[in-house]
């Protein structure tokens, strides 16, 4: 049964490449990122300071926008993303990292 080992909140601040901080995690540990936009910039890249593949799990938009991004952590986890923006973004997230999630579906 997958569990919520951690999360972290924030405010990266207004730029176009802001770096989030994530909270400690394990290999295998599934890493999930919600962040927030005013709208007014597309994502360019998003980067695990220690190679991590994160991927766009969703874009909903409405005004604001809401993002949504997932990585399965690997041998050494990685502790922070940077988030490229087409402008600069004031970026607040949620970051939660889950344990015992089965990526198999």
């Amino acid at each position: 049964m997958a569990y919520v080992v951690r999360t972290s909140t924030g405010y990266s601040g207004n730029g176009a490449a802001p770096a989030i901080p994530l909270p400690v995690s394990l290999q295998n540990d599934l890493v999930s990122v919600s962040a927030v936009t005013d709208g007014g910039s597309d994502i360019v890249s998003i980067v695990g300071n220690n190679g991590g593949t994160w991927t766009q799990r969703a874009n909903v938009s409405g005004g604001d926008e809401l993002w949504i991004f997932t990585c399965m952590q690997g041998a050494t986890p990685d502790t922070s993303i940077t988030i490229t923006w087409t402008a600069s973004e004031r970026t607040p997230y949620t970051a939660a990292v889950i344990r015992g999630a089965d990526t198999t579906t």
